[in-house]
């Protein structure tokens, strides 16, 4: 795969945002309608519908990788159900980013993707939580000097 430049990459990045928009108001008609959601956003973004341990896409979207950090912080879970409905969209924009580099480090993704770093960082950990993303074992240096796992698209 090519390497986009910053202008397709902005040109691509507008257009995930309009779909975004559109699928959300797909989902939400289908929802109404009492289909069966975790299949259609599997297939929407081009996932199998189940994980490893069984637990599906739609399901992970709802867990808080940083609860037991936060042990119930009343701020923590107000800011994870405010960024739980654009989490499929980072999801697969991390993808589809790291499958196009051919491998990233975390940095390297909110970079490539002009999100913030600890954004990007939280989507990544879900990502390797659900097999999605794995360390490739490759390293590479990252900004402050230090060493940072390669991530790539899992086996799944």
């Amino acid at each position: 795969m090519t390497k986009l430049s910053r202008e397709e990459y902005l040109i691509k990045r507008e257009q995930w945002r309009k779909d975004l928009a559109q699928w959300q108001e797909e989902l939400t008609e289908l929802k109404a309608s009492g289909v069966y959601i975790e299949e259609d956003i599997c297939a929407a973004l081009g996932m199998p519908t189940l994980r490893p341990w069984g637990q599906g896409l739609a399901d992970q979207a709802k867990d808080d990788i940083c609860e037991n950090r936060h042990q119930g912080n009343q701020c923590s879970i107000e800011a994870h159900e405010r960024v739980e409905p654009s989490k499929a969209t980072l999801h697969k924009m991390i993808l589809e980013y790291v499958s196009q580099v051919s491998g990233a480090t975390t940095e390297e993704i909110a970079k490539g993707l002009s999100i913030r770093y600890t954004t990007a960082s939280a989507r990544c950990s879900e990502l390797k939580r659900s097999g999605m993303l794995v360390a490739s074992g490759r390293k590479r240096l990252t900004s402050s000097g230090s060493t940072a796992a390669v991530l790539t698209i899992g086996d799944i």
